[in-house]
This record gives structure tokens, C-alpha cells and sequence, in this order.
């Protein structure tokens, strides 16, 4: 038959499952190659940070380990001051065992001021009577090793007829020292 009219011919249609697998395919293959984009950029933003963040902590550790050598250099210099400063002190203690062996039984003090710098004690009490008074300096001035000399400052009579005095004893320099 002789077609008179011209008909289109009619194609088949394509399956719709196919053509929306075909999308599908596309988005996703689109997401897929976005997606490895934006964390390849952002791994790459943030081994940079990293990178900073690692830069200044060493900054940090390098700033707290110099303070720290500054720390210790402080603290060994105090530490080399001290045998220079145990050397230069002078040790008071020998100087009141040496008074208190050499005390006058009928003598009583009242004051001792030691002055370590001028190696000298200023002692101030009574005594009974000017024998005994006699006596106690007679005492300190035997006193050859421990004692330098012996300078009655004052002495005067006071109440109850006691003799009130002052008494400077100068003392060698071995008793200041420490003893090895």
C-alpha cells in the first residue's frame, strides 16, 4: 500500500529506567569528583594549619627551654655564692660558750650585745663586790686563746650595795671561724 500521507514513523521509546540510570550516573559521577575537591582543598588548608600551628609550639618550647636554661644559670649562680658566703659569715655561737665557762660564780649578767663585725661582746650586769669584779676580769684576761683583751667600760655602785659595770671583751678571730 501506497502510503499517500506521509507517517512518522513511530520510534520505539526508549526505557525510562535506563535514561534515569543515565542521570543518576552523571549527578553522582558530579558530586563524586566535587566532593574530592573540596577535601582535597580542605586537607590542604588544614596541613597548612597544622603545619603553623606546629611552627609556633616549637616557638614556644624553644622561648620555655631558654627561660628555663636562664632559670637554672640564676639558680647555679646563687648556688656557686654560697661557699663564699659561708666562708665570709662568722659563727656567734663559740662566743657565749666561752662567756658562759668563764663566768664569775658571785657575777650575774643582765645584757650581752655581740657585735661580730668588731668581734666584740658588751656584756653590762653586778657584781657582789669589787673583788669579785677583780676576779671576773682577772678570769677573761687568762683567757688567752679565746679572748683578745678585756676593757672595763664602766663600773659604778648601785642599790643594795652592788657594784653595776660594763665590760667589753674583744675576742680572737678563731672564735668567729668555722671550725674544721
Amino acid at each position: 500500500m501506497v502510503k499517500v500521507i506521509p507517517q512518522e514513523e513511530i520510534k520505539e521509546k526508549e526505557s525510562p529506567a535506563w535514561v534515569a540510570f543515565f542521570w543518576f550516573s552523571v549527578i553522582a559521577l558530579i558530586t563524586i569528583i566535587s566532593l574530592f575537591f573540596i577535601f582535597h582543598l580542605n586537607t590542604k588548608k588544614i596541613n597548612e594549619e597544622l603545619d603553623q600551628v606546629q611552627k609556633k609550639t616549637d616557638q614556644i618550647s624553644n622561648e620555655e627551654k631558654q627561660n628555663l636554661k636562664t632559670q637554672a644559670a640564676q639558680y647555679k649562680n646563687k648556688i656557686d655564692i654560697i661557699p663564699s658566703l659561708l666562708e665570709a659569715h662568722l659563727i656567734s655561737s663559740s662566743a657565749f660558750d666561752v662567756i658562759e665557762r668563764n663566768v664569775h660564780p658571785k657575777i650575774v649578767f643582765n645584757s650581752f650585745s655581740l657585735i661580730t663585725k668588731e668581734k666584740k661582746a658588751v656584756l653590762s650586769g653586778f657584781a657582789e663586790d669589787m673583788i669579785s669584779l677583780a676576779q671576773q676580769m682577772r678570769i677573761f684576761e687568762r683567757e688567752k686563746t679565746n679572748i683578745d683583751k678585756v676593757k672595763l667600760a664602766n663600773a659604778e655602785l648601785v642599790e643594795g650595795a652592788k657594784i653595776g659595770f660594763k665590760v667589753d671583751v674583744f675576742f680572737t678571730d678563731e672564735i668567729f671561724s668555722i671550725k674544721k
